[in-house]
């Protein structure tokens, strides 16, 4: 490691525990933009979702296979097979491979967990609008990617897999407040009780989950915002763009005491960093995304203590 990386370093995890790492970043820049007008008749759940989930929370989750078991992008899909992302019979074709399943959650117009990773329907299922613009019922009649399969449910995910693989599910932060989505997702890991964990690009969805599901497993997910393009700069709010400072906050981890997180989930492209050598360093597992080929494989095995994979097929080992 260079000198530079190490004092990069020092400083990143010094400012990482320090107050800083709980800053809310309130110096972004607004954006006239339509497309990203508030979600319709959602406000009215964020006054519900400050109690955390119902019932019993579960035991402490397992974390091994964060480290050790490679994990399936949307699903083991395969669209010359006919199996699209984020579809029941990506992440059934997953389960019966041995994969853990990564996947994406947002919410329907009447505050259901919904399995999809656009925030426009168009490119999957053909519609116009954005997933909260309908209700979950409106959604499951949709089809994605050509196929049968419907615009799932967690919960139906959850039935589907039925806990032969661990899940590992994304909060997409987009316009609505922190707390509807993730008490929602809460409450469906309560009663489904097998392994999972949560990871967000989002601090404050992570801080949610620490403070009202402390159980599961968090994990950050970031990369190089210099790098990245507009569409991947909007925070949770998406009236507002990043500015240089937040960008700067997320690329380093720095918000570490609001996410609190157990792993950290890492742009392939842009690893190795210093905050992710600060990150090993405490001991959290870096999971490399998204590998899309054996030279990609072979290099997360040198940066990172894990993939998120898709079109190439990894050793799973036996859970």
């Amino acid at each position: 490691m260079s000198v530079k990386r190490f004092a990069a370093g020092i400083l990143l995890l010094a400012i990482s525990l320090s107050g800083w790492g709980s800053y809310r970043w309130a110096t972004d820049v607004p954006v006239a933009d339509p497309n990203y007008l508030p979600c319709p008749d959602l406000d009215w759940m964020a006054a519900e979702a400050s109690g955390g989930a119902s019932g019993p929370l579960p035991q402490t989750m397992p974390t091994d296979w964060l480290r050790s078991r490679p994990i399936a992008h949307r699903g083991l899909h395969d669209e010359s097979k006919g199996v699209v992302e984020n579809s029941l019979s990506a992440f059934r074709a997953a389960a019966d491979a041995g994969y853990p399943i990564e996947l994406d959650v947002q919410l329907s117009r009447d505050g259901e967990a919904m399995v999809f990773h656009d925030p426009f329907l168009d490119r999957m299922t053909g519609v116009k609008g954005r997933v909260c613009d309908f209700t979950a019922a409106e959604l499951g009649r949709l089809r994605l990617g050509g196929t049968a399969d419907p615009l799932p449910t967690l919960a139906q995910v959850f039935d589907a897999v039925g806990g032969r693989v661990p899940i590992l599910i994304e909060t997409k932060r987009l316009d609505y407040p922190v707390g509807p989505l993730e008490e929602r997702v809460a409450r469906l890991i309560v009663a489904y009780g097998r392994p999972v964990a949560i990871h967000s690009f989002s601090p404050d969805s992570l801080g949610w989950f620490a403070e009202h599901l402390p159980t599961v497993p968090r994990g950050q997910i970031a990369m190089d915002y210099a790098h990245a393009g507009t569409s991947q700069e909007y925070t949770s709010r998406g009236d507002v763009m990043l500015s240089g400072l937040h960008k700067w906050a997320l690329t380093n981890l720095l918000r570490f005491r609001t996410a609190r997180p157990d792993f950290v989930s890492y742009d392939l492209d842009d690893l190795p960093s210093a905050a992710t050598t600060v990150a090993r360093w405490l001991g959290l597992p870096i999971v490399a995304w998204t590998v899309n080929s054996p030279e990609a494989a072979s290099r997360a095995r040198q940066l990172a203590d894990n993939i998120i994979f898709e079109t190439i097929r990894p050793a799973a080992p036996a859970p």
